[in-house]
């Protein structure tokens, strides 16, 4: 057999390759239908993303959410445990709590109480939005946050979670927003999803989708680029 043992997780690493975890994690070329790097398993479930210069994968571990940074073979250059960085905050979601920027070089966090910014070369951790001090805008306040993604540019985090409105409604539950920011932490927009409660954010070249809980699926979807 090709992977030994079962397969337990594969995720996208771009250009018609895939990882593969099994025994082991793989990085397995579709075109070729061969194996072009090993390295031991770090996660038994992660996203993951291609940078430049190699891969980054996140995923919950023991100690919540972690980071690992590998080059384009495959050697681990870096582990970074989220939660311990972020020390009074915590991410929660799986899917979308980490997310990096395309030249690799920067992390975003959505985490419980806010959204972060963190810098792999010089080791800054810079806060984009603080749920605990009312973040939002004039209309809407930001409650939690569950997933974020760079835009192809850098130059902005979009995000998903939930929100309030401003002033509040006597009765009226959070609802689902997304929205913006640019790295340098200017130029916040924030949308109401009416009607629409985002279950997650999936990514692909030029677009972001916003998939619907399931249990309220209508047959729509929301994405935009």
């Amino acid at each position: 057999a090709l992977f030994g043992g079962k397969i337990r997780c594969c995720a996208y690493a771009g250009n018609g390759t895939l990882f593969v975890l099994a025994d082991k994690l793989y990085l397995y070329d579709t075109e070729t239908s061969s194996v072009l790097a090993t390295a031991e398993a770090p996660l038994n479930n992660f996203e993951a993303q291609a940078v430049d210069g190699g891969y980054i994968l996140s995923g919950m571990g023991d100690s919540g959410m972690m980071v690992y940074i590998y080059d384009s073979a495959l050697s681990l250059n870096k582990e970074i445990a989220v939660d311990a960085l972020l020390q009074e905050d915590f991410v929660v979601s799986e899917t979308g709590g980490a997310a990096a920027s395309t030249d690799g070089k920067k992390l975003a966090f959505a985490a419980m109480c806010g959204l972060y910014l963190y810098d792999l070369e010089s080791g800054t951790l810079t806060t984009l939005l603080d749920v605990t001090q009312n973040a939002g805008t004039d209309s809407i306040s930001v409650s939690m946050l569950n997933g974020a993604a760079f835009t192809q540019d850098n130059s902005q985090i979009v995000f998903f979670g939930s929100g309030s409105s401003i002033p509040a409604a006597d009765g009226q539950e959070d609802f689902s927003i997304y929205g913006s920011i640019a790295v340098d932490g200017s130029g916040l927009m924030l949308t109401k999803s009416s009607g629409y409660e985002i279950e997650e954010m999936q990514s692909s070249v030029s677009r972001l989708f916003f998939p619907q809980t399931f249990t309220q699926a209508d047959g729509t979807l929301l994405w935009i680029d």
